[in-house]
């Protein structure tokens, strides 16, 4: 079965609590079990073992363009494609900083992202490209 999980954080390159640790430690007991997995999830920071793919989009957001940079990674057994923008701006240790304005903009990108993701990821094997 093909799972594909969307968080705000996913341990344990960003995590504030339990979200981040539950979105760490379910998609690997999940490929454990012979699932395929593909993660979605901001890039908060500089992550070891990520690949830039070259792929850039712009979404609307509030009235404002506002440029996507997407990274994947293929790490124990799972798909992961982290995706990066200027409004992220390098916030690891403290993700939801910012009004509630902010991380709204945040989560419309990464859901905007993520429905594209998925549609190109049905067709094609991430890890193996």
């Amino acid at each position: 079965m093909s799972i594909i999980l969307v968080p705000a954080e996913c341990g344990p390159s960003s995590k504030t609590g339990g979200l981040g640790d539950v979105a760490g430690a379910l998609p690997k007991a999940l490929a454990r079990r012979g699932h395929r997995v593909l993660v979605v999830a901001p890039r908060y920071g500089n992550y070891a073992e990520v690949l830039e793919t070259g792929v850039r989009k712009r979404y609307k957001v509030d009235g404002q363009d506002m440029e996507v940079t997407f990274f994947q990674a293929y790490i124990g057994g799972m798909d992961f494609v982290f995706m990066d923008s200027p409004m992220f701006g390098n916030i690891e240790k403290n993700i939801y900083r910012g009004g509630r304005e902010d991380i709204l903009k945040i989560m419309v990108i990464l859901c905007k992202a993520a429905l594209e993701i998925i549609s190109n990821y049905m067709t094609q094997e991430v890890g193996n490209t």
